[in-house]
Order: C-alpha cells, then structure tokens, then sequence
C-alpha cells in the first residue's frame, strides 16, 4: 500500500522525496527519569524541503522496525513533551532574553499598558521584562507547573495554547494586542500556515510580531545537525519565513542575527502596508540565504554526509580515549545532545555521566544514551582527564566556569562544528 504523500506545513503543497536522513533518534529531547531512559521510543529522523515555499520540515515520527516503541507510544511521548526556550535557567540564557526584550521596546516604542502576549511563555522569563517597562501581559504554558510559576511572580498565565477559546477571548477583549512574543515556538507548530493566521488576527489594529527562530543558514555553515530531531517540526530560514508572511498580509521590517544556539534570527513584523520598504540588512540576509544553498537539496545532501562523518568522529574520539584509560565526562545535557549521541550510538560505556546546572535536569538521564546527569561538583570530585562540552554553543561561557579543570591536567573538548580542544583562550584542534 503506497503511503500518503505528505503535505507542506507552510504552504500545504506537496513534499518530493527526504533531502537528509540522520537515522533513528528518540522522540523526545529533554531528560527522563532513569528507568525510562532506554524505553523512549525511536523514529527516523527524515527532512524535506518544499520545492515552492523553501521550508525545511522533518516528516511526522512514526514507528520503523527496530526502533522500539509504536506510534501509540510516539503520540504519547510527543504530547507530553516540554520545551524549555523560556524558562530561567543559570548562564547565559536570561540575559539574552533580557537583551532581545530591551531591544524590542526600543524599536516598537509601545506606550505603557499595551497587550503583550507570548504564545509559549513557559515561567515568564520574557515577558517579565515587558511587565517591567509597564505593559500589560499574557503568557501561554501549556504545563501547569510552569504557568503557576509565572502566576506566583505577579506574571499573569493561562495554562492553555494560544488560539484555545479562553486565549482568543481574553485577546478579543483588548481588541488585540499590540506585541506578539514568538520565542523558539513556530519550530514545535505543525500547521505554520494555520499559526500565522491566528498571529495575524490576534494583533491590535497597529501591532507587531516578534519572532526569534533557529537559523537555518548558521546550521549550515556549522554542520549543527544535532539540533535537528524530533522536538521540532521545521527549520526556518528567513527567506521561508517571508514567503509564509506574506499569505497573511504580514512583512519583516527588522531583522537580525544572534549567536545564541548556535545562531538565530530575531524578526520583527507587522501588517504589510503600501509604500512601506525594506530595509537593506532584511536584504543582505535573504542573500546570505541564497548563498547558503538553502533552497538546493543538493546542501542537504552535503550536510548529511558531514553529519555521518562528525558523529563517527565524535564515537573514535571516545572509543580511543576508552582504551588508553582516558577519563572522559560530559557537561551540559542540552536536547540537541540527544541527536549527537544517538547519530554517533554513544551511550554511558563511553559517556559515564554529564552535569548541568538546572537542578530540574539533574537526577535524569538522557533518553536512548541513558547518560545519567549530575550536579556541576561532580566533574570536581571526579577531575576527569577531559570534559565533553555537549552544550556546545555555549563553550566560551562553559570554559570560562571550568578554567580550574586545568589545574589538574584535565581539558575541555567541544564536539562540534569540529571535534576540538576549548579554553580561555584560542580553540586547538585535537
């Protein structure tokens, strides 16, 4: 029986044949208890990319022989997954947020006791800065916990999606809002096309949309095949995402690049209206885009084949450090660790442990590694001869923490983009 062909989440036509497969991966990306960490199930990892519209989307999970689990099982595990981009958590992350809000501000110059709504506002790290500035707020948190955290620090927090009959009708009764936060979000959407129109009908009648997305030209340019898995949906680039916006009467007016994960896009946008131009760095993007191959399947071929070829290094480098008796730990448990370790079957033979500093990841283990995840002391009791940076994209600030590993000898590797040596100071190869 021929399968049904599967349809493009943007623009709903029809998608050719996968550009990319990175095998099985399991389904979630967040930490699991120990028991449940070899028993989260697997699916192929599968991308496409719409020959019309250029979005990049990875096929729906379902069960494929040996993969463990079935497709009842997937829907559970998908339905109960939690993603973290707006949650307080140690480092780094909170100034971003605090730094994209600030900027913002600046450029929509809202009066005070204007509607600002976050569609995935998890404890409300972002939004409180819009509280702050004296605007009037709603967070969406699809889990309880975390909408009652927000609810506690005076952050005000429906525990529902946005676009359920009590969102729309709270939105309604402002007669729209004037700022719409999309943080990470359009990545976990099925329906893009359905999203978009209900961010659009849910703006004030002068209104904005500020998007941050994973952008897909810096995964790319740095082989980050380990953010593509399961917990998202698609991958943006900025040229998708103008042809998305501009079917619901919506154009990018500002744009710019950010290092965080790795690279990100921030985007800001309103209704489109005439005479309104674009501005030259919007353009300068869109030709890096084009640049970049990301309308070429033959660019996704190369990452593939770049992909294979980093997680089997990734494997010998561990594989060699095991036989010389070498003591190797990891740091950090980021959901794009889950790809890495599954494309390059490392697990706790190789990978004994890892830490983290959200204590709400420690006690877990990864799911499909079944890597238990500790506190930061451990890596000081333990003084390994290597630390495995897996939160890559966050080296600079990780190293800086772990300086002290030195003082016996030990080093800092990052895995990606190139397998490497980190410090204070200039990266080495190994």
């Amino acid at each position: 029986m021929t399968a049904p062909a599967l349809e493009c989440r943007s623009c709903h036509g029809p998608l050719g044949d996968p550009v990319l497969d990175l095998g099985l991966q399991p389904v979630l990306d967040e930490p699991v208890p120990a028991d449940r960490a070899l028993a989260v199930p697997q699916a192929p990892v599968l991308v496409r990319l719409c020959r019309s519209c250029s979005l990049v989307q990875i096929d729906p999970p379902s069960a494929a022989d040996g993969a463990g689990g079935d497709d009842a099982a997937i829907a559970s595990a998908l339905a109960n997954a939690k993603h973290g981009h707006a949650r307080r958590r140690p480092g780094g992350m909170t100034d971003h947020l605090a730094a994209w809000a600030s900027s913002v501000l600046a450029e929509t110059s809202m009066p005070k006791g204007s509607l600002v709504i976050d569609v995935a506002s998890g404890d409300g790290v972002l939004l409180e800065q819009f509280m702050a500035a004296g605007m009037s707020v709603l967070g969406h948190a699809s889990t309880p916990s975390l909408a009652a955290a927000a609810n506690v620090a005076g952050i005000r927090t429906i525990s529902t999606a946005f676009g359920a009959p009590d969102s729309v009708a709270l939105i309604e009764a402002r007669g729209g809002a004037e700022l719409i936060l999309v943080n990470h979000a359009l990545a976990h959407v099925d329906d893009l096309d359905a999203m978009v129109s209900l961010l659009e009908t849910s703006l004030a009648p002068v209104g904005r949309i500020a998007i941050e997305f994973h952008d897909l030209t810096a995964l790319l340019a740095g082989i980050q095949f380990d953010i593509v898995g399961h917990a998202h949906r698609s991958y943006l680039s900025l040229t998708a995402l103008e042809r998305l916006l501009v079917r619901h009467g919506l154009s990018v007016i500002a744009a710019r690049r950010s290092a965080v994960h790795g690279g990100t896009i921030q985007a800001l946008v309103e209704r489109t209206t005439s005479g309104v131009g674009r501005r030259a760095k919007i353009d300068r993007l869109l030709a890096r885009d084009a640049s970049a191959g990301v309308e070429d399947p033959a660019t996704f071929v190369r990452l593939g084949v770049r992909a294979h070829l980093a997680a089997a290094r990734f494997r010998q480098h561990l594989e060699s450090a095991a036989q010389a008796g070498t003591v190797v730990v990891g740091y950090g448990a980021p959901g794009r660790s889950v790809a890495l370790l599954a494309m390059a079957g490392v697990g706790s033979a190789l990978l004994p442990f890892t830490v983290d500093r959200d204590p709400e990841k420690q006690g877990l283990s990864l799911p499909g590694a079944a890597i238990e995840i500790r506190d930061v002391n451990a890596i000081d009791e333990q003084r390994p001869d290597e630390v495995m940076i897996l939160a890559w994209s966050w080296a600079a600030e990780i190293a800086s923490q772990l300086a002290h590993v030195a003082t016996w000898g030990g080093r800092l590797v990052v895995p990606l983009p190139r397998l490497r040596a980190v410090s204070a100071g200039r990266p080495t190869r190994t």
